[in-house]
């Protein structure tokens, strides 16, 4: 089991507010339906309804979402289905409104996926000696791209930064291989782009980053595993080979890549008797992955309409790599199991409440975080409720997280949070 922490101890975190310039109301006044509460009666209420937010509980939320059957709670999979259905299962059995689409808990969103067919990927070089196979996620990492190089030419251009002048007109049908320096991350080292550009024009097969030492075993797993998960793909795969590899494949021709990285040849050079194999396809499918959303409903007839929201996101990044135990799945207990589970906690404290609060609260469980806030984006375009009657959103990450005595609200400056988050 990766990164799993059970959290024995509930932290409220992080608060926010809806933008336009408009504050929040500084507190949540309750009313019944024809009398306004009395502050006793609403401090005896919210406390008997907290002593009903139990460590225990809490603990077995996160043992559940974290668990290995759930699989990592991927967007999508089938263990972030079975997160949902336990979530509103948990929700109605406290008494929830369902408050997402057609009456029910669920909200879904769409989601094109992209993912490498693990099946199919291959990277090997054969020369004097005989083929070579690689270990993904010891000896390389892959992006996964359209193109598929099968027993090709090898052709060295240069630092990935300056590649070499006139490889562009070589390129046709081959492997290129550049050096790089540091932990390239294709996408956000600019360092990389004449590398990339001149495998596109020249029509490559595949583009070969020649990773230095700076690249430990730990370094190559880690990015293999994320980006498994990640949704990459490009025209081409682009593959980080490790250097004891880079240096093997050179010495198989006869080239000292030492030398090579620190007198960059003026042109092109084609490493004689090898040729390469690299296989990294993608696959696109269509997904509607679920939020889950509950409310609280108000009873003042007129601030009832108004909504704080509370949410978390369930999802995790599913399965990747195995590390040296043989462990593949992400749990997510911590991220974001541990906030996940103080929100239901947090919901059944509301419900249990016998003396309601003037404005409703909605409880929203997200997915596709990982992927890059898509529930979340998904949801503040399409609301369940009216947009405008939200005035404030609560998020809980990570709940517990390293400090238990401490408590952190992101974003409390850009709210009249600040001073009751202080209190």
């Amino acid at each position: 089991m990766r990164n799993s922490f059970l959290i024995p101890f509930v932290i409220v975190s992080i608060g926010a507010c809806t933008g336009g310039g408009a504050s929040p109301a500084p507190a949540v006044l309750p009313t019944q339906p024809e009398e306004v509460a009395s502050e006793s009666d609403y401090s005896g209420s919210t406390t008997r309804a907290a002593a009903g937010i139990r460590a225990d509980e809490i603990q077995e939320h996160i043992t559940f979402l974290a668990s290995d059957e759930l699989g990592g709670r991927d967007t999508p999979s089938p263990g972030l289905e079975a997160a949902a259905e336990y979530l509103a299962a948990e929700l109605e059995g406290a008494g929830l409104t369902p408050a997402g689409d057609d009456g029910t808990f669920l909200q879904r969103f769409p989601y094109t996926r992209t993912a490498m067919v693990v099946e199919r990927r291959r990277v090997a070089y054969e020369g004097p000696s005989g083929a070579q196979e690689l270990d993904f996620g010891g000896d390389y990492y892959v992006i996964p791209g359209q193109q598929v190089a099968e027993g090709v030419e090898v052709v060295f251009g240069g630092p990935a930064g300056k590649p070499v002048a006139g490889l562009v007109q070589v390129a046709q049908s081959k492997v290129l291989l550049f050096t790089t320096d540091g932990n390239p991350v294709v996408g956000t080292d600019e360092a990389l782009l004449g590398a990339f550009q001149a495998a596109a024009q020249g029509g490559a097969s595949a583009l070969v980053l020649l990773l230095d030492d700076t690249n430990a075993p730990d370094s190559i797993l880690d990015l293999a595993s994320g980006i498994q998960g990640a949704g990459l793909a490009t025209p081409l795969p682009i593959v980080g080979l490790s250097a004891d590899r880079s240096r093997e494949l050179f010495a198989a021709a006869g080239l000292d890549l030492p030398a090579l990285r620190e007198f960059p040849p003026p042109s092109a050079i084609t490493l004689d008797g090898i040729t390469m194999t690299v296989a990294a396809p993608f696959e696109v499918s269509e997904h509607t992955p679920p939020n889950v959303v509950a409310m609280f409903r108000g009873s003042d007839p007129v601030l009832q309409g108004e909504y704080i929201v509370y949410s978390a996101h369930f999802d995790h990044v599913g399965v990747g790599m195995p590390n040296e135990a043989g462990d593949s799945i992400y749990n997510g207990a911590d991220d974001d199991a541990s906030g996940t589970s103080v929100l239901l906690e947090t919901a059944a404290a509301f419900a249990a409440m016998d003396v309601s609060t003037a404005r409703s609260v909605i409880f929203l469980a997200v997915s596709g975080e990982e992927k890059g806030l898509l529930g979340s984006k998904y949801y503040s375009e399409n609301p369940t409720v009216p947009i405008e009657g939200i005035i404030m959103n609560i998020n809980l990450d990570m709940v517990g997280r390293n400090h238990p005595d401490t408590l952190i609200g992101v974003g409390r400056q850009y709210t009249n949070l600040g001073p009751i988050t202080d209190r």
